[in-house]
């Protein structure tokens, strides 16, 4: 259980110091508009059910105001 959860640690850093600062210096809003779209469709068995589930919308907290 410690390795899962440090594993997921490192995969959630990862995304907060690299993928985000970088998607949000290239992507355009369309873009994130289209990924929000993905998300609510999407269907998370850990996390919940998509922008209803208890992580909410992860675009909101990603780029901020638009």
């Amino acid at each position: 259980l410690d390795r899962y959860v440090r594993g997921q640690e490192e995969h959630l850093r990862k995304e907060e110091d690299i993928v985000i600062p970088i998607a949000r210096q290239v992507l355009a809003a369309a873009d994130w508009e289209d990924i929000d779209r993905a998300f609510h469709a999407h269907r998370d068995p850990f996390f919940g059910i998509g922008a209803a589930g208890p992580i909410g919308s992860l675009i909101p907290r990603a780029v901020g105001p638009t």
